[in-house]
């Protein structure tokens, strides 16, 4: 917004072509807030809407893999950092849901585990 003003103080005419506002038409502030607020609460939308679909994915166990890391090696490496997949069990939800505005871990995010999810690969004891 600061860079807006600045630009159509120095006379500057600015057009947004998708949404059709053009700053030198009475209104556009508003037209400009309106068209922020719609992409706001849209974004806003699809994060909660995915949000509850992996919520629901992990009730019932199904998996998504991280495409960086493949039971539990890095892929940019070959170092072994994490060890319950071996095992048979799967934590679901490692990585912190946040809020798609203010970037706030969400209150009611934390991990859940699964044990015997699958055939253990290695045995507890080993």
């Amino acid at each position: 917004s600061g860079g807006l003003k600045l630009l159509t103080g120095r006379g500057v005419r600015i057009y947004f072509e998708q949404e059709g506002i053009d700053t030198r038409t009475p209104g556009f502030l508003l037209q400009l807030n309106l068209a922020a607020s719609v992409a706001q609460s849209e974004s806003e939308s699809i994060s909660e809407k995915l949000k509850w679909n992996f919520k629901q994915k992990t009730a019932q166990g199904k998996f998504y893999a991280n495409r960086n890391k493949y039971f539990g090696y890095d892929a940019k490496g070959d170092e072994f950092n994490e060890n319950e997949v071996y095992v048979e069990d799967m934590i679901f939800r490692k990585t912190p849901s946040r809020n798609v505005i203010t970037g706030e871990i969400d209150e009611d995010w934390k991990p859940k585990c699964m044990k015997n999810h699958h055939v253990e690969i290695v045995s507890r004891e080993t």
